[in-house]
């Protein structure tokens, strides 16, 4: 069903009656209606038509007033109210826009699902990453830390040699010399045990 409202320009209402008559519905309009929605229909399959009444709508309005503006009517707005078709193809026809709409969004989950997945696989990546260069890190300042030791333990005992050396070569230098240190540090206490 389709409906139009229109008005007829006052201007040319008279000219309207005496070229058409007064029966301007049903010799102008009609036809004109009819032919529209049977034009615009007739490029749409069954299912489009369900689906895409807006549109067909649109376009129905359009042609009226593109057919009906030479007979001086003005068409205000159309509507499409029902298109009829059997309960059993309608429900077909929404039947098959949910499965549309369910694959859509199945569609869209899986890639949501493909988007998570690669940036948590990104994310462990970045931590193994990470980890690895803290490893290295460690190793690298352990080693070093190792070789600082090594020098300070080099160092001390390159000292404690000199001193032994020095001492030793005082000792042969001075024969007394022992004596006098062992004298020089006694607390004055004979051992209780020997």
């Amino acid at each position: 069903m389709y409906s139009v409202n229109y008005r007829i320009s006052k201007d040319d209402a008279q000219t309207i009656y005496r070229t058409i008559g007064a029966g301007y519905l049903q010799t102008v309009m009609d036809p004109k209606i009819q032919e529209a929605v049977k034009g615009v229909t007739a490029k749409y399959n069954a299912e489009k038509l369900v689906e895409q009444r807006g549109t067909l709508s649109a376009q129905i309005e359009e042609v009226l007033k593109e057919s009906l503006t030479p007979y001086n009517i003005e068409v205000v707005s159309t509507s499409l109210a029902n298109i009829d078709f059997t309960d059993a193809f309608t429900n077909a026809v929404e039947a098959k826009q949910v499965a549309e709409q369910n694959k859509l969004r199945a569609q869209t989950e899986q890639e949501q699902a493909i988007i998570e997945a690669n940036a948590a696989a990104e994310r462990q990546v970045i931590q193994a990453q990470a980890n690895a260069d803290s490893a290295v890190l460690a190793a690298k300042a352990d080693a070093e830390v190792q070789q600082i030791g090594a020098d300070a333990a080099e160092y001390a005992g390159k000292k404690d040699a000199a001193i032994l050396s020095n001492i030793g070569e005082q000792m042969t230098k001075y024969p007394g010399l022992e004596k006098y240190y062992y004298y020089q540090n006694w607390n004055g206490k004979l051992p209780e045990t020997i």
